[in-house]
């Protein structure tokens, strides 16, 4: 019992309580919304051509549509977002070797108390890619398929890890010529 009642255990089921009332709470804003109505009226080929105006990722109008042609509304729009934060808060929690205090802070900041898990938008699934690549980016080398599939998906959930991925780029590319010499 001590190994299943840990203290990743409590900061998971806190972490989802949490969560969960704060979702519980939210209403769905107009982007969530257009990104799922989008994804119900429109096919694959003017979905991609609609992109070019939207806000929102091709990937996240995709993968809601996995869940529309599965008969869901939009109301799952929160639950799917905050299903994906748990997720994260569990790879997190179990799968990182790092302390305690570092799991609280990683767990109970902004991004994923909020922005990654109660609002219906593609930083739940950035957040979910940029954990699993926390975990296997010291296997770079000896998992590249893995590590490769996680940067694509990763790349095309917001804009705004383009930085993110720009700087880990540029690392790569300094040690690649480092190695060389």
């Amino acid at each position: 019992l001590k190994e299943i009642f840990c203290f990743e255990f409590f900061l998971v089921l806190s972490f989802m309580i949490v969560t969960f009332v704060m979702m519980m709470k939210h209403e769905l804003w107009f982007d969530e919304v257009q990104a799922w109505s989008l994804a119900k009226h429109l096919n694959f080929i003017d979905l991609i051509k609609q992109m070019k105006i939207e806000g929102h990722s091709a990937m996240w109008s995709l993968f809601l549509k996995i869940f529309i042609e599965f008969g869901f509304s939009f109301v799952i729009l929160n639950f799917i977002s905050w299903f994906i934060g748990v997720l994260s808060s569990i790879v997190i929690c179990y799968k990182t070797n790092f302390s305690k205090f570092v799991k609280v802070l990683i767990i109970f900041n902004i991004t994923l108390l909020s922005y990654s898990t109660v609002f219906a938008r593609p930083y739940c699934v950035a957040y979910f890619m940029m954990t699993l690549l926390m975990i296997f980016y010291r296997e770079r080398y000896n998992k590249t398929l893995l590590v490769s599939c996680i940067l694509l998906i990763l790349s095309n959930t917001h804009l705004v890890v383009m930085g993110f991925l720009l700087a880990l780029f540029l690392i790569e590319f300094y040690n690649f010529f480092k190695e060389k010499q």
